[in-house]
C-alpha cells in the first residue's frame, strides 16, 4: 500500500475506530465475554495493530495460510469466542468508512481487508486455543 495512502487512513484513525466502537456498542450483548462495554476498549488497540501492518510487510505464512483455509468469519470451537462478533463489526465498520471508500482504490481495498483479517483470526484462533485448552483441563480432571 502506498505511504501516502497509510499515513490518510493513520490521520483518519479516530473517525475509524468511532465507526467501529458504534457497532460494538450496537452489538447484542447476550454474550457474557464480550459485552460491548468491554470490548469497545479493544477498538483503538486492535486498529493500532492493523495500521502497524499495513505497507510492504507480507502477512506471516501461518495468517495467509489460516486465512485462505477458513471462510469469513471463521468457525469457533467456542460459541462464546468475543472476537469473532468484535471483528465482524469492526470490518463492516472499516470498509463501510466514507474516508476509506474514498482513499482506497480495489487492490488497496483487498489489501487493507487481508491486514484485517489476519489480525482478526490471531485474536480469534489465540483465543479459541485458550478455551480449549480449559476444556481439554476439565475434561481431564472429571476422569
Amino acid at each position: 500500500m502506498d505511504p501516502n495512502t497509510i499515513a490518510q487512513l493513520q490521520v483518519n484513525r479516530v473517525g475509524i475506530a468511532a465507526d467501529w466502537m458504534r457497532e460494538v456498542m450496537a452489538g447484542p450483548s447476550g454474550n457474557p465475554l464480550a459485552e460491548p462495554e468491554t470490548m469497545v476498549h479493544l477498538v483503538v488497540p486492535a486498529l493500532e495493530r492493523i495500521m502497524a501492518q499495513l505497507g510492504p510487510v507480507e502477512p506471516s505464512w501461518w495468517a495467509r495460510l489460516r486465512l485462505s483455509a477458513t471462510a469469513w468469519p471463521p468457525a469457533c470451537q467456542c460459541d462464546r469466542n468475543p472476537f469473532r462478533d468484535f471483528y465482524v463489526r469492526g470490518e463492516g465498520a472499516l470498509l463501510d468508512n466514507v474516508t476509506v471508500q474514498r482513499l482506497l482504490g480495489a487492490g488497496e481495498l483487498a489489501e487493507l481487508q487481508t491486514v484485517f483479517r489476519t489480525v482478526a483470526m490471531e485474536d480469534i484462533c489465540s483465543f479459541d486455543s485458550v478455551y480449549q485448552g480449559k476444556a481439554r483441563m476439565r475434561m481431564a480432571g472429571a476422569r
